[in-house]
């Protein structure tokens, strides 16, 4: 018998639309995965399931702030050196999710209990983590499946934003470190529709399986044979990724191979 994990990527402020007046990287749709997120954690609370959050930790010298790199462009990728010495890739991202900032918080309706697993990464001023599970080079691991796995998790529900991004790239970690792994995508948001349509494809090589949120009170029955009470109705019934306004402007590259 095994124990279902609920792992809530990056709801934070920076990332959701009209959390606070400053929010810099507002994914579009965030606001109203809230309800649903709150809504689905009772069920995994009554199934015994484990609720986890990752948290994008930054400091203010982070390497994928644009800010932070004379002359670059927000949104242009560029060459910067890697902590083997070599160069790596990196979006030269907005300042978002500083440490001890406003923009760092969950948003204000998130429902996050002191029994919740809260699991920072994006720490290392040198490297990005998009995933809660590795940095991007998987040069190191956050703990975070240690921790899941120390909690008899053995399947693994991830939701939160973005779906493009470290909600997706948490999914694949998960499943690589051996947990049976879900993406509940009406729970989640995308940056753009060309990205979030090459994510598609590398969680379905990665054998993350997707869900609807209508649909996670049967897995969990199959997970631990527990009862499961109903789940609240969700402001997001359904989402089309390839329908998604395009977040950022024309000129923005493609970050598809990311």
């Amino acid at each position: 018998m095994g124990r279902a994990g609920l792992l809530i990527v990056d709801m934070q402020n920076d990332f959701i639309p009209g959390s606070y007046p400053g929010a810099s990287l507002t994914v579009p749709g965030a606001e109203s995965c809230v309800a649903g997120i709150n809504a689905i954690r009772i069920a995994f609370k009554d199934a015994g399931g484990v609720i986890a959050h990752t948290q994008d930790s930054h400091p203010a010298d982070h390497c994928s702030f644009y800010d932070n790199h004379h002359g670059a462009e927000m949104f242009s990728i560029r060459s910067i050196p890697s902590p083997d010495g070599g160069k790596m890739d990196q979006v030269m991202w907005p300042r978002h999710c500083v440490k001890g900032s406003r923009g760092h918080e969950f948003h204000d309706h998130l429902v996050v209990e002191t029994s919740d697993l809260i699991q920072p990464k994006g720490r290392d001023p040198a490297v990005d983590s998009y995933s809660g599970f590795f940095d991007n080079l998987k040069g190191r691991s956050t703990g975070l499946a240690d921790r899941l796995q120390a909690q008899g998790v053995t399947h693994l529900f991830v939701v939160g934003v973005a779906y493009d991004f470290c909600a997706g790239s948490s999914a694949i970690d998960g499943a690589s470190c051996g947990f049976k792994t879900y993406i509940i995508e009406n729970l989640t948001a995308s940056v753009g529709a060309d990205t979030a349509a090459a994510m598609k494809e590398k969680l379905a090589e990665a054998g993350v399986v997707p869900i609807a949120a209508a649909d996670v009170q049967t897995y969990l029955r199959d997970v631990g044979a527990h009862d499961v009470a109903p789940i609240g109705p969700t402001k997001k019934d359904s989402i089309d990724h390839s329908g998604l306004a395009r977040r950022y402007s024309s000129t923005s590259p493609n970050f598809a191979s990311y």
